[in-house]
């Protein structure tokens, strides 16, 4: 009897919690923002408002745009609301927002992923990709592409996903940079026309013997 007890005592408590979770109140993300806004603001944040509707954005897989027309319409569940308060607090210890998500769009590569201790890549490193780009417009593309640091591999992937028909070598010293433009390599589907190599440029030429070069554009 007293195990029969125990057996319906927690049925009854497990049909309460989610009776309790079915029954809360969930927030829209118009308020959501507001409080987020609110809290960032107070803390100092820099740009207090992008940073929260970035990061509303990505946890609930909506545009800016989206956001300030349909926030008030849109509601959040209980994990995507603690999961947003974690970014928020994160924001608040200075965390880029890049680094909070994971990921960021990147000239013409979409969510390329992003972690520490890798740079973020910045504006300006889209306007010289997009600068290269235009420079090569109507003429061939560069056939064998070399970059020196590539980081999270924003910059060579961006040029060999716009140029189909190039390949490309990197090289870096630093582990993470090395896995990281691996994974976006992967991730992007374009790992059969880049290899990387972890090593200084100084000693590349006696790892790859030469098979890939000569190369046609340097980039770093």
């Amino acid at each position: 009897a007293g195990v029969a007890g125990l057996k319906c005592m927690g049925g009854a408590g497990q049909g309460g919690d989610r009776d309790e979770v079915r029954g809360a109140e969930r927030q829209s993300a118009a308020a959501a923002l507001k409080r987020a806004i609110g809290e960032l603001e107070r803390g100092g944040v820099p740009e207090a408002a992008a940073s929260a509707e970035i990061l509303l954005g990505g946890v609930i897989g909506a545009t800016r745009s989206k956001i300030r027309t349909e926030g008030p319409r849109i509601t959040l569940s209980p994990l995507q609301d603690a999961t947003y308060q974690s970014h928020v607090s994160k924001r608040l210890a200075r965390t880029p927002v890049q680094y909070i998500l994971g990921e960021w769009d990147f000239y013409n590569i979409d969510n390329l992923i992003v972690r520490p201790p890798t740079l973020i890549p910045r504006p300006e490193t889209e306007e010289l990709v997009d600068f290269l780009v235009q420079h090569y417009k109507g003429r061939s593309p560069p056939s064998r592409i070399l970059e020196v640091g590539p980081g999270s591999g924003a910059i060579i992937l961006s040029l060999i996903k716009e140029w189909k028909e190039s390949r490309a070598v990197a090289v870096d010293l630093c582990d993470h940079a090395v896995q990281l433009t691996r994974e976006n390599a992967d991730q992007q589907r374009l790992s059969d026309r880049l290899t990387v190599f972890h090593s200084g440029i100084a000693e590349y030429h006696l790892l790859d013997g030469g098979k890939e070069g000569p190369f046609d554009l340097l980039v770093s």
